[in-house]
């Protein structure tokens, strides 16, 4: 028994350290404690990586809840998983992996599992996404940008259907783009190379990473939150900082990044259209180079721009101005575009000709504040004012924060008023931001106008092609209704009294319309009836006029004091609008394949998620043959022209909407109400019309009643009959 018992375990020895089987075994909580170095090396771990781990501690599954469930099964229950299917990260990549699980016993109790992976992709075309589609990097070896786009398309799907969230990162090197123009090509490339490797280092598990051209790189993990990444990325940062040479050429390398997670977006274009919005910021801003400036603050210049104190900031050895915020030079009565620039601060603040004084440079320090009252005679005003020494742009600051004390002491009407406009200004700003959608911020807005100049209703008007203007968006009072509906073709001429009142500020006010209506001959029942006053904002972005906005019978109390506040929101609802069109835009290109013009996979799933309940529909699934001797032959864009002629005999058979390019050579089309012998004729006619053009395609039928609550099954099942029909064709 003892013999058998050690040629038992040389053999199962053998078989781990030589054999090509992916397997594991697991304690009975999950936790790895073995592999096969087939497994270790296919997936690219370490023994170290995965030992007293758990899948989800180690993040490679996409949909994990699916291993989990099942794992779950066979360490309580004692069941056997065979051939469960699901998404796992494979040395960056997504893949399709087949999963089978069984239990050890100890005497009577279940000691552990063991398990094994079968690479789907290496051996089917279920998903023939990373051969067919490109997505490898040349230069690195990761993801491209295609690759990313998808694989962000596989984390989102998985997050709507389990809620499991996800990290995604840019991060950019701007430095590689001048190491290219001072080394060379080559030093730009080794250098690349370099950071590649370094980033998929810090990021080896569980992660997908893409590199998208220069010092560009992407990041897909699992993760709830973002304090590790944080932590994780303040290391990367200083590792890339302490790249000092390469090949011999000295380099200074600054790191920028901007984190998101995918529960933050509705679409994967909304996550990636937030998270360059926030890398452009923290370029702009140089967040990544504040890092290693010593103990420093970094402030958003907007927090002093919009300060209601004055700033200032002037050079302690010229008395030269450097900086003065709006409320500074509104308080000495100058415009906000005032030229101060190299003037000195003592005339141009206090009209003298020489330093005040009182002037507290001797007793400035870099780690205090100097705190003195000033009385300005230029000015009549009385101050409280901090003054230290700071660093901007490289040079020595004098920084000084005024607090209007008058200002603050007057307490009357006005300045409440204003105090409310502010906070008014601030509120309907944060609900439009804090909107999921541009739909929903402008609506959001709308709301928050009209209830601050108790209007009756707030609407936009867009201008149309064709010489009108549409009201687009709507928001009525308590007990007003609605006239969107009416007010959908409305002539240029009816809203010229508005435009033509626009002055530079771009508001217009209408004390009273009638009177208005009447001097361009307007009856008043043409446009808009019950209109008494009105107060209109401009619509324009970079010179080019939208519409309009409309308040209708605003408060009589706060109607003269709201153009300031109306002027901001206008703005703000301009932006919300060209916004709008540019997710829309993407919106619609992120469905569309851009080769064929059809419907691509993130439709297609759209489109079976979205399938009313009860709805019969027949799939079917195509593989075109011979493309790839199409290529090898003819060339590229041979092979390009054979897949737009399918494409367009597919959508004329079912509609543009209902036939969907899944990747490369694979197709489905989508026939709603089509039984199992109409679902046979479009078959036969699709393979028909296709033989006229000299091509051929396999197809696999499989009919479905929504919901369809298994995608990756229907597809699966579709492959099937594929495969069959391609090894014996149907007539």
């Amino acid at each position: 028994m003892e013999k058998e018992e050690k040629q038992r375990s040389s053999v199962l020895q053998a078989l781990e350290d030589n054999g090509t089987i992916c397997f594991f075994w697991k304690d009975r909580n999950g936790r790895f404690l073995g592999a096969s170095r087939a497994f270790l090396e296919k997936y690219g771990f370490t023994l170290p990586d995965i030992l007293g781990k758990t899948d989800d501690e180690i993040g490679w599954h996409v949909n994990g809840r699916r291993f989990r469930d099942e794992e779950e099964k066979v360490l309580r229950q004692g069941a056997v998983a065979r051939d469960v299917i699901g998404q796992c990260v494979i040395k960056g990549r997504i893949h399709y992996v087949q999963a089978t699980k069984f239990p050890i016993y100890r005497g009577n109790e279940i000691a552990g599992l063991v398990g094994y992976f079968i690479d789907r992709d290496s051996i089917g075309k279920i998903r023939r996404d990373n051969q067919e589609l490109d997505m490898k990097d040349a230069e690195t070896g990761l993801l491209n940008y295609r690759g990313m786009f998808i694989t962000a398309i596989h984390y989102f799907d998985n997050y709507k259907s389990y809620g499991e969230n996800c990290a995604a990162l840019f991060m950019d090197i701007p430095a590689l783009d001048d190491v290219g123009r001072l080394y060379g090509m080559a030093g730009r490339k080794k250098l690349i190379s370099r950071l590649a490797k370094l980033i998929s280092h810090f990021f080896r598990q569980g992660a997908s990473i893409a590199h998208l051209g220069g010092g560009r790189f992407c990041v897909l993990m699992k993760a709830e939150n973002t304090a590790d990444i944080r932590r994780r990325m303040l290391d990367l940062s200083n590792e890339i900082h302490g790249i000092r040479e390469e090949a011999g050429r000295q380099v200074t390398l600054f790191l920028q990044y901007a984190l998101a997670m995918i529960s933050e977006a509705r679409t994967v274009d909304g996550l990636f259209h937030l998270l360059a919005r926030r890398l452009t910021e923290a370029e702009q801003e140089k967040y990544g180079e504040s890092l290693y400036y010593g103990d420093r603050i970094a402030f958003d210049r907007a927090v002093f721009d919009n300060s209601r104190d004055q700033i200032m900031i002037s050079d302690p050895d010229t008395y030269s101005l450097l900086y003065m915020n709006k409320a500074g030079l509104r308080d000495l009565g100058l415009p906000e575009d005032y030229p101060y620039a190299g003037r000195k601060c003592y005339e141009l603040i206090c009209g003298q000709s020489s330093p005040c004084e009182i002037c507290p440079l001797p007793f400035l320090r870099r780690d205090r504040f100097y705190t003195q009252t000033f009385h300005n005679m230029n000015t009549g005003g009385d101050y409280l004012i901090q003054h230290t020494l700071i660093t901007w742009h490289g040079k020595n600051g004098h920084f000084e924060l005024a607090t209007n004390l008058g200002s603050y002491a007057e307490g009357n009407y006005r300045k409440k008023y204003m105090l409310f406009q502010e906070m008014a200004v601030n509120d309907a700003l944060a609900a439009g931001i804090t909107a999921p959608t541009p739909h929903e911020g402008i609506d959001r807005l709308l709301a928050r106008v009209g209830k601050i100049l108790e209007a009756e209703k707030v609407c936009i008007f867009e201008e149309q092609g064709d010489g009108t203007v549409k009201n687009t968006y709507e928001w009525c009072a308590p007990g007003i209704p609605p006239s969107q509906a009416s007010m959908q073709h409305v002539p240029m001429e009816l809203a010229r009294p508005i435009y033509d009142r626009f002055g530079p500020d771009q508001i217009a006010i209408i004390d009273d319309v009638e009177e208005v209506q009447k001097e361009y001959g307007i009856c008043s029942g043409d446009y808009r009836p019950g209109l008494k006053r009105l107060i209109s904002g401009h619509l324009v972005i970079s010179g080019l006029s939208l519409g309009y906005t409309e308040v209708v019978n605003p408060s009589d109390k706060i109607m003269k004091e709201a153009s300031p506040l109306l002027d901001t929101l206008t703005r703000f609802a301009a932006s919300l609008i060209r916004n709008r069109n540019v997710m829309d835009r993407l919106q619609a290109l992120s469905h569309e394949d851009q080769l064929t013009g059809l419907m691509n996979r993130l439709a297609f799933m759209e489109y079976v998620e979205g399938l009313p309940a009860g709805t019969k529909t027949a799939f079917l699934f195509g593989d075109m043959n011979g493309l790839k001797q199409i290529n090898d032959k003819e060339g590229h864009e041979a092979g390009d022209r054979a897949l737009q002629t399918l494409a367009a005999i597919a959508g004329e058979l079912v509609g543009r909407d209902h036939a969907f390019r899944m990747g490369g050579d694979e197709f489905i089309l989508a026939a709603q109400g089509a039984d199992e012998e109409r679902a046979e004729q479009l078959a036969a006619e699709l393979k028909g019309k296709l033989h006229l053009q000299n091509l051929s395609m396999a197809l696999g039928i499989s009919l479905r009643t929504a919901p369809i609550t298994d995608i990756d099954e229907l597809i699966m099942e579709m492959d099937r009959k594929m495969y069959k029909d391609k090894k014996h064709p149907r007539k």
